[in-house]
């Protein structure tokens, strides 16, 4: 890894013939994630789309022959590559083997980067993710650069004062703007939320409302005329791109106002869609 000015990370330079960008995981099908949200990324881009080629296995830039494949996390199976790029994701579940193998090809080329991905190792856990954890906390070494998500020592998952430090309560959505909704609703006795999310490069997620049953109540219900009503208000005061809305319990709502001119998408909570979603976020 090579840090540059200010803490950022110094990716490959662009244009380098025969460039590789290898994707190693626990599994072959879990690298493969990260190559499906690259292909993704191509598809959505009109200037990559036009330069690079989409093949089921793999992702071809003819100009220069450059390349990007996952790879099964099989030390064997490392060997003879040089990549400019290699992306090691939950490193915590790979072996040393892999690791030590994705680190000796990543530093074949002058400008390479070898970036690793993961959750927090296990407590006790003395394996490579553990290593490089303690050398990014302490510090020392210039050319690597460790950047961790984490909650407090000892934070309790239910600790709301822990988790509103991440808050920026001086960010405030102009009127006009645009947003994407977010609407995820319950029946009784769960919470109904609403937020709207702006469309930027450093997006800021509000709380519009909740909805969530008094203290002690038994019989209380979501009032789903007034939630219906707050998506209407949200779409009056921000340009709404979508109301992206989990369909389950509230079709007739949706229905509703997507007759009404909102633009309504409907977005089912599975694992499928909410496992990359999480990841993203």
């Amino acid at each position: 890894m090579k840090a540059g000015p200010k803490g950022t990370v110094t990716a490959p330079p662009l244009g380098d013939e025969g460039a590789q960008v290898i994707c190693v995981a626990s599994d072959e099908r879990q690298a493969r994630i990260i190559q499906n949200t690259a292909r993704r990324m191509v598809e959505l881009d009109p200037a990559l789309y036009a330069r690079v080629q989409i093949f089921k296995d793999h992702l071809l830039e003819p100009h220069t022959d450059s390349t990007l494949f996952a790879l099964p996390a099989d030390p064997g199976a490392l060997q003879g590559w040089d990549p400019g790029l290699a992306i090691v994701d939950e490193l915590h579940v790979v072996t040393d083997d892999t690791f030590e193998a994705m680190a000796a090809r990543a530093g074949k080329r002058e400008h390479s980067l070898l970036l690793a991905i993961s959750t927090p190792p296990k407590v006790g856990d003395d394996g490579a993710m553990r290593r490089l954890v303690d050398h990014g906390r302490a510090g020392a070494d210039p050319s690597f650069f460790f950047r961790e998500f984490a909650a407090p020592a000892g934070c309790a998952v239910d600790d709301e004062a822990a988790w509103e430090r991440c808050a920026d309560p001086s960010v405030d959505i102009p009127d006009g703007a645009e947003v994407v909704l977010g609407f995820d609703g319950s029946f009784s006795g769960d919470c109904t939320a609403l937020v709207a999310v702006t469309v930027a490069d450093r997006p800021h997620v509000h709380l519009v409302q909740l909805w969530e049953a008094p203290e002690g109540s038994r019989d209380w219900r979501v009032p789903v005329v007034e939630v219906e009503d707050a998506i209407r208000a949200a779409c009056r005061r921000w340009r709404v791109l979508e109301v992206a809305a989990d369909p389950y319990r509230w079709p007739r709502s949706l229905e509703l106002l997507d007759g009404e001119g909102i633009p309504v998408g409907e977005y089912p909570q599975s694992p499928a869609r909410m496992g990359p979603a999480t990841a993203r976020f």
